[in-house]
């Protein structure tokens, strides 16, 4: 599923910035009225990784039950997991214990930022787009389907996409020295470089290397090179040099707690 934001405008000197794009993503979370069975039945959790150009959402049963839904953006598209928003300001339904809100996925959130998260620390830094007289913006996403939770990072990798996790888990405290990223990657995807945002707050070193002490968010910017296009019957053109971002939060030492 393709969108297009294209400039039309003839003849205009100057480029019109798109500060903020958004695609709504809802899905059935009403819990209100319903009995437990009917919840387990027609209701989902989405949750969002905000993984930029290699984020993704799922979206699972609320009974746990398969299949998962993957919604992943396509790789000859410029769509990105930059933030996600719950959807307040133009959905009147009300919120409460048994309805969060609908959401949606922001490509461009940097007018966002600035205007309704002005006191805010964003995981990702807000980034606008300039299109000039006859340029487009194209966005995608494709649905991919794991059987279950515990088959997510099967269905990712087979989808082309990779996996990251940390262990034993994203928050890290300064003293720590056992602190891992794992990476899986799918065939043609190769780790080229690691980013991390601020240039200081982190270190990737061998197991039991000291590291500088560092206390707030961290976001850890991989980037990959395709040597080959994505699996399928029919691949699209991907693009070859794409990033992913994961979240890490440092906290202070544990012996000062």
């Amino acid at each position: 599923m393709y969108f297009e934001v294209q400039h039309t405008g003839e003849g205009e000197q100057g480029g019109v910035e798109v500060g903020a794009l958004g695609l709504s993503l809802p899905f059935d979370a009403f819990f209100d009225k319903r009995s437990l069975e009917q919840v387990a039945v027609q209701c989902s959790f989405s949750e969002a990784y905000v993984g930029g150009p290699l984020g993704y959402l799922t979206v699972t049963r609320a009974n746990g039950a398969g299949p998962v839904l993957l919604v992943l953006p396509t790789e000859d598209s410029e769509m990105s997991f930059e933030a996600w928003r719950p959807l307040r300001h133009y959905d009147k339904t009300p919120c409460g214990f048994g309805f969060e809100g609908h959401h949606e996925v922001l490509v461009l959130s940097k007018a966002v930022a600035e205007q309704d998260w002005p006191e805010a620390q964003p995981w990702n830094p807000g980034t606008s787009r300039l299109l000039l007289p006859g340029q487009s913006l194209v966005v995608g996403l494709r649905f991919v389907l794991a059987a279950g939770p515990e088959q997510v990072e099967d269905a990712l990798l087979a989808a082309g996409h990779p996996v990251a996790l940390a262990v034993p888990g994203w928050l890290l405290h300064a003293d720590q020295e056992d602190g891992r990223l794992v990476l899986k990657l799918p065939p043609g995807l190769a780790l080229t470089a690691l980013q991390p945002h601020p240039p200081d707050s982190i270190r990737l070193t061998q197991a039991g290397s000291s590291c500088p002490r560092f206390v707030g968010r961290v976001r850890l910017a991989l980037h990959f090179d395709r040597r080959s296009p994505a699996p399928g019957p029919v691949p699209p053109p991907a693009r070859q040099q794409v990033e992913q971002w994961v979240h890490l939060l440092a906290l202070p030492p544990a012996r000062v707690l």
